[in-house]
């Protein structure tokens, strides 16, 4: 008997559309785990995860009016976990294997996932003979979901393990939410209409914002999405304490703090034009569960970008910037995006593909005027369940190939990590980026106030 195909949802079509030469939708998580982690019981944990949601074991196929999520014939599930044996006699301790794991991972080729041949994720194990930690590598895909919704794929896998560890049951997880359905009927009246006339004030003042960086060619389809710019900045408790301490007066929480930082960095860029743009830009992808009325596993695509402007002579104004913050979070964030992406349901893929190719070269366009950011906050919760086996945890997102790169923020016991990532990066912009943030980060924490 045929398996049954799973209907594909407007969002899940969206991000198999936006992976044509505008961006990389692969996720990567990194364990870092100890030397006691069971990964004979990690591979039966994924196996019951995969019963459980047979989704996991299915692929994308484009279809006519929806696309359908295809269970892979006679697939096992051991085949979505490779071991790779790094091959070093010479290892101090741990951290010198993380490291040159870490390294050996970013090299990989077959990392990154062909949503329509494969999957939406597979594992690779790093390990070596001496010494007993290794480093589990989670690569996902965008299609399935949004990294909330893979972190709680994982932690279902984490409750299998400490089940199977202890020799305990497991509660199945609750019924997977992935109809659109679930969010439309989730949102009040009242932030429908305020949304639509948030829009429409939108199209009527919003004054053009001119490139910051140097323009590449986005209509060129040479790219390759082994070619990845990793960099990333740990934040120790200390500093971040100091950082939230010195904006304190201006009630910034931790994600203002980093999207302001992100805005001052781009005005660097923006005062280096001949006639300077007087809005500056940035981004925040906003986890629409928010306006979920009950809690729900939600292993899917329920995000949303939500842009972020402010006058560029304010950028030192950070009274104005509070408020400018404070008026930011009353709207009803990410509907902006997601009421047009629903309308383009009505229509079949076909077209969908064609209104996406335009949006995706304004999108691509837009990344040339600020860096996006995406907050996951902490992790500690979806990683309980695996007890204390893991050491640390690295989170890459999936990231564009032109303009600035993504900044992904996550906290884990108490250090706060932050990822730059861009696919294609020839020209090393997310090292340079990453360089120029550390220096403004720097100058920030050397100081006893910031400026008022």
């Amino acid at each position: 008997m045929k398996s049954k195909f799973i209907k594909a949802n407007v969002m899940d079509s969206c991000m198999r559309i936006m992976e044509d030469n505008a961006t990389c939708n692969t996720w990567y998580i990194l364990l870092y785990v100890k030397d006691d982690f069971n990964i004979k019981i990690l591979a039966e944990s994924i196996k019951q995860a995969v019963k459980d949601i047979p989704i996991l074991s299915c692929k994308i196929s484009r279809g006519y009016w929806r696309d359908k999520w295809v269970p892979i014939e006679n697939l096992d599930v051991n085949q979505f976990i490779k071991t790779i044996c790094v091959d070093n006699n010479s290892f101090q301790d741990k951290d010198s294997f993380y490291d040159e794991a870490y390294n050996q991972f970013i090299q990989l080729k077959d990392k990154y996932i062909n949503i329509q041949s494969e999957p939406p994720f597979k594992v690779k194990i790093f390990y070596n003979e001496q010494i007993g930690n290794k480093m589990i590598a989670f690569c996902l895909h965008h299609c399935l979901a949004d990294g909330r919704g893979w972190l709680q794929a994982i932690k279902i896998i984490g409750e299998y393990y400490n089940a199977i560890l202890n020799n305990t049951t497991c509660t199945p997880p609750r019924r997977n939410v992935r109809k659109i359905s679930k969010l439309v009927f989730s949102i009040s009246m009242a932030n429908f209409f305020e949304t639509i006339s948030l829009m429409r004030k939108k199209v009527n003042t919003m004054e053009p914002i001119k490139p910051v960086l140097e323009l590449d060619n986005i209509n060129d389809t040479n790219i390759d999405y082994n070619n990845v710019g990793i960099e990333k900045i740990m934040i120790s408790n200390n500093d971040l304490n100091k950082l939230k301490d010195l904006y304190k007066p201006f009630k910034f929480t931790v994600n203002d703090i980093f999207l302001y930082l992100v805005l001052k960095l781009t005005n660097k860029y923006n005062m280096d034009l001949e006639e300077p743009n007087s809005q500056l830009a940035t981004g925040m992808l906003v986890d629409l569960r928010r306006y979920f009325k009950e809690d729900a596993l939600s292993i899917a695509n329920y995000f949303a970008p939500e842009p972020v402007m402010i006058n560029s002579k304010d950028i030192d104004n950070l009274y104005k910037i509070s408020e400018d913050f404070k008026a930011l979070k009353k709207r009803p964030l990410g509907l902006g995006f997601f009421y047009p992406i629903l309308l383009t349901s009505i229509f079949p893929v076909g077209l969908l593909e064609k209104i996406m190719s335009k949006i995706m070269n304004g999108l691509a366009m837009q990344s040339y005027s600020g860096m996006g950011v995406t907050n996951f906050g902490k992790l500690d919760d979806y990683l309980k369940p695996f007890g204390e086996g893991i050491d640390s945890i690295s989170v890459i997102p999936s990231a564009g190939v032109h303009g600035f790169p993504s900044l992904l923020i996550s906290g884990y016991k108490g250090t706060l990590t932050l990822y730059f990532v861009k696919y294609n990066d020839r020209n090393c912009l997310t090292q340079k980026i990453k360089n120029e943030f550390t220096e403004l980060l720097n100058e920030i924490l050397a100081k006893d106030k910031v400026k008022q």
